[in-house]
């Protein structure tokens, strides 16, 4: 029974998504008012708030069920740092109950729709049968062309290197690192995905599926914050979908490939 969801959809249109958006907006507000000496907690604050975002997106913006759990349960814990971090900013003082008992209550009404996706998820997999088992043939290896995919990745790399020069450096701990991860992480499992079966063709092409969702998610979060111009995030952004859509594509490709190749096999 395969693991793989009929589509892919569109992460900006879910409610946790944005509610998660304008919790990262206020755990980023907190951050810049705590006092300079609290830069490590201030770190964690808005490191462990973009991660709720970029989790959202990487799990939603993927082929297979249990990934998307996967990366939803990451948000739940990352969402739980987040919360202990706004008991200790308030036993210290550095905020006061007003501002604790509004972003905590964000906190819990992202945590309520989470689980509640990571339920439905559950009850799917049930329904279906899902098993541990690999999806595919590991003796088929099929033909797929990356090259134009390549240059727009790299073009993306390319273009994401330029803007985030430009970001404050109190973000090096922050969304740089993990925008830099998040985007050499398109360009290695799309060489992961070149001369190999079939199941570790998908698998490559499914995590920089993941991946581009994930820098996008990030470029949500700097539009926001001002990092970035009206401008620089249309054009990231753009190109950011336009792999998406490609990724997406040949993926379903191959799968198509894959059952023609099968019907021969067997």
């Amino acid at each position: 029974m395969t693991t793989k969801k009929p589509y892919v959809g569109n992460v900006r249109g879910l409610k946790v998504y944005r509610d998660a958006l304008l919790f990262c907006k206020v755990m980023y507000e907190i951050a810049k008012k705590l006092p300079s000496q609290e830069h490590f907690l201030a770190d964690v604050v808005k490191r462990s708030s973009c991660s709720i975002v970029a989790n959202l997106a990487e799990g939603n913006t993927n082929f297979y069920y249990k990934k998307e759990y996967n990366h939803l349960n990451i948000s739940l814990s990352k969402l739980a740092e987040c919360r202990s971090a706004l008991d200790l900013l308030r036993m210290q003082g550095y905020i006061n109950d007003s501002v604790y008992k509004s972003a905590d209550m964000r906190g819990e009404e992202i945590l309520k729709m989470v689980i509640g996706m990571m339920r439905r998820i559950e009850r799917q997999i049930d329904y279906n049968g899902v098993g541990e088992t690999e999806i595919g043939n590991k003796s088929i290896i099929l033909p797929i062309n990356l090259s134009e995919l390549f240059e727009k990745a790299t073009t993306f790399n390319n273009l994401i290197l330029g803007i985030i020069q430009r970001y404050p450096p109190t973000e090096k701990n922050g969304q740089i690192d993990q925008i830099m991860r998040a985007s050499q992480s398109i360009l290695q499992n799309l060489r992961n995905a070149e001369n190999t079966s079939y199941p570790q063709q998908l698998l490559g092409l499914n995590t920089s599926l993941g991946s581009a969702s994930e820098c996008k998610a990030f470029f949500d979060i700097s539009i926001m914050q001002s990092f970035i111009t009206q401008e620089q995030y249309h054009e990231i952004d753009n190109l950011g979908g336009e792999i998406l859509d490609s990724i997406i594509e040949l993926m379903n490709q191959l799968e198509q490939k894959y059952e023609e190749e099968h019907k021969v096999v067997s």
